[in-house]
């Protein structure tokens, strides 16, 4: 917010675009070595998710603490932990439980547009939001019909990958870069024209969009519209993937 004042317009300042998040490397590193018996730690961690509405890291740290914590509270010898132990672990359990309950989105934020995410992160901050990136791994037609007749079990899923996301595909390219982009995403094989079609019809939305044009011809997809579109099917895979242990 500080970064808009001076601008009568509301609007960033240029130093918004050159913000860098100096913070979650460090939360990342503290997170990735705390001990799970560490339930002071674990607790300010969580804390601190919640706080900066970061969803990625509060359902990683769910998916490993949370086990350790139940193993913990069920031992026979209630000796072996003591009250305010076992006071910690039911809070911090507690913390998750509550979690559960705040509702978790998917942004879908371009890397060079920083000052997009941030005026997000502070609506969602008062909103009280869990915020993971959008767009995660796709998959083509195929292996999502060959996951579709698979038996999941929910040790076979991958809490961390599903929980993760990417930033948006950049239609500032050419034809060539965002194929690019688009293989450093791909689960598996796949090609482009697995998700987008090379051309579409406008005139299909006049339904939602007074302002689209009249008619039935067809047109070319543009680089930006296959970028959105890419953007958007990624999201929805990560919905998906993120929803398939219920």
């Amino acid at each position: 917010e500080t970064m808009k004042l001076g601008n009568t317009m509301g609007r960033h300042t240029a130093s918004a675009f050159a913000v860098k998040d100096l913070f979650s490397p460090i939360l990342d590193s503290i997170t990735e070595l705390v001990n799970l018996d560490d339930w002071a730690n674990i607790d300010a961690i969580a804390q601190c998710c919640v706080l900066l509405c970061d969803g990625r890291r509060l359902l990683r740290l769910a998916n490993n603490v949370l086990p350790h914590a139940i193993k913990t509270l069920m031992r026979n010898s209630g000796a072996a932990i003591s009250s305010d132990e076992r006071s910690v672990i039911s809070r911090v359990t507690s913390l998750f439980v509550d979690a559960c309950e705040i509702p978790t989105v998917r942004v879908i934020n371009l890397k060079r547009r920083p000052d997009r995410l941030l005026d997000f992160m502070a609506d969602a901050a008062k909103e009280q939001l869990l915020v993971i990136k959008g767009p995660a791994k796709l998959r083509s037609k195929s292996q999502v019909k060959k996951n579709a007749n698979a038996i999941v079990s929910p040790s076979s899923i991958d809490v961390n990958e599903a929980c993760s996301g990417y930033d948006a595909f950049d239609g500032q390219c050419g034809a060539d870069e965002l194929d690019d982009q688009l293989l450093e995403r791909l689960a598996g094989d796949g090609a482009l024209s697995d998700f987008i079609r090379a051309k579409w019809r406008p005139g299909d939305l006049r339904a939602f969009d007074r302002e689209a044009r009249n008619g039935n011809e067809l047109v070319a997809t543009s680089i930006t519209e296959r970028a959105c579109a890419l953007s958007h099917i990624a999201s929805w895979m990560g919905v998906e993937q993120s929803l398939s242990p219920v």
